[in-house]
């Protein structure tokens, strides 16, 4: 969740340079153990065992500079940038990120 959030970080900052922001970066996650920690910070006595690099997105979530979702693991469009997929779903993240094959 810390390589992310410093990557939407980024991304955020550099927007930012061709005008105004609206509201934090979004990341979409399909893990409820992460999203269970950020909708309630107040369980660190049993996340004690999480590094402190863990903590850099909730930290940035309370600066409001990310928010975090839930996306069940059946629609995570970004499936299509990490692992080989069968030619449906392949199609099917292909149209939800509005790619169109040419030629």
């Amino acid at each position: 969740m810390a390589a992310i959030t410093s990557e939407a970080l980024w991304l955020r900052n550099l927007t930012a340079e061709f005008g105004p922001l609206n509201g934090p970066a979004r990341i979409h996650s399909d893990s409820q153990s992460a999203i269970a920690i950020y909708d309630n910070p107040r369980h660190f006595n049993r996340t004690k065992h999480i590094d402190i690099m863990h903590h850099f997105f909730l930290n940035r979530a309370i600066r409001n500079e990310v928010s975090i979702s839930y996306v069940p693991t059946a629609e995570m469009v970004a499936d299509l940038l990490t692992k080989p997929l069968p030619f449906v779903k392949f199609a099917w993240c292909r149209d939800q990120l509005g790619l169109r094959c040419v030629g």
